[in-house]
């Protein structure tokens, strides 16, 4: 009876033995078979992500800051937020990578409150920003938006897409998020989500208006006090060409009547 057990236990050991040792084979075979063959680009080229971002960051980023600086925001800085292996090129017979960036500026934060209280402080940041926005449009459209790398990666080169969009442009400063919109319709300025500044380009007619007509209606912005304060301001801005300079300090919505009056008119007061 013992031996029977015993010969069983042997038996099941053996079979186990076997089992063990073709799953090994197999997946010997397997890797054999895969290291003749090419090897996947993805496995090649995918875990090299970190080292573009560090190398652009380092060879790229300080000359694209310098071009895209202004007076107003002399301090813009660029840092690779994401690089992500995106395909092979067999054409040029090399990787791609697209690159994420985030755009900063400390002083900006000097502009939040001018543009919080007025349009026409609102106007000025959003112009600021534009400034800025277009510059390193220019950059990028004059680079192709790609870069081609040599020694940094040895023989076999990068190539590089830069991700980024050429109607909008996001810049963090230390205390709020601003972001401008350029397009074709209308220009926006966005600050921590809310829309500050907002104005219908000429060529759209999305809001259809004459200098004479009060703008009873504006997007995305809550003005205080009653339209009819609104419309005063607004009339007296355009029609008259002046306004009540104590209810300007003091009515909220006469003042943005006004600046929007003046704004349509371009004129200073």
């Amino acid at each position: 009876m013992k031996e029977n057990h015993n010969k069983d236990n042997i038996l099941f050991y053996f079979v186990l033995f076997s089992f063990i040792v073709s799953i090994l084979l197999g997946l010997i075979i397997l890797i054999t078979d895969f290291m003749k063959g090419p090897i996947p680009n993805y496995l090649k080229y995918g875990f090299k992500t970190t080292e573009v971002a560090k190398i652009y960051q380092k060879e790229y980023v300080p000359e694209i800051q310098e071009y895209i600086q202004t007076s107003d925001l002399p301090d813009v800085t660029i840092k690779v937020d994401h690089c992500s292996y995106t395909e092979y090129n067999k054409a040029y017979g090399v990787p791609v990578y697209q690159l994420d960036f985030t755009y900063s500026s400390q002083a900006i934060d000097d502009y939040y409150d001018s543009a919080i209280k007025s349009k026409r402080g609102a106007k000025k940041l959003f112009n600021m920003m534009l400034e800025v926005h277009e510059k390193k449009n220019e950059y990028y459209e004059n680079r192709s938006k790609i870069y081609w790398f040599g020694e940094p990666f040895q023989s076999d080169g990068r190539r590089v897409s830069l991700q980024d969009d050429d109607f909008v442009m996001e810049l963090s400063g230390n205390k709020h998020k601003y972001m401008i919109e350029n397009e074709t319709d209308v220009d926006r300025l966005t600050i921590d989500d809310k829309v500050v500044y907002e104005r219908n380009k000429p060529e759209s007619s999305y809001y259809n208006y004459t200098p004479s007509e009060p703008k009873n209606y504006y997007p995305n912005i809550e003005l205080p006090g009653s339209s009819n304060t609104y419309n005063d301001g607004y009339n007296s801005a355009v029609d008259d060409g002046d306004y009540d300079h104590d209810r300007y300090r003091t009515d909220p919505s006469y003042r943005q009547g006004v600046d929007d009056g003046f704004d349509e008119v371009d004129e200073d007061y």
